[in-house]
């Protein structure tokens, strides 16, 4: 179970990783008032501080949400043959 956690904590610290460096991006590179210059693409410390922070707030929410238990409220819908569904839940809402 803590191997599964772990390896789930891992793969939600590296979307978190993507989605600040696409919103970095964006507003970057989209807006006139930026803070950081244009000129200076490369990865610099203070961004490497802001990529790794990203990183360990996508691994703790994660780890946050399991043991709240908000993970067990996923729901499934199953679809049969003869057309009928039925919505299957681990926990009720």
């Amino acid at each position: 179970m803590e191997q599964k956690l772990i390896k789930e904590c891992l793969i939600v610290g590296c979307i978190s990783i993507l989605l600040f460096f696409l919103y970095n991006y964006i507003t970057t590179n989209y807006n006139d008032n930026n803070y950081i210059n244009k000129n200076n693409k490369s990865i610099n410390e203070n961004n490497m501080k802001l990529f790794i922070s990203a990183f360990l707030i996508g691994c703790l929410f994660h780890i946050a949400i399991e043991y709240i238990g908000l993970n067990e409220w996923q729901c499934e819908k199953k679809c049969y043959i003869d057309g009928t569904c039925e919505l299957i839940c681990r926990r009720e809402i």
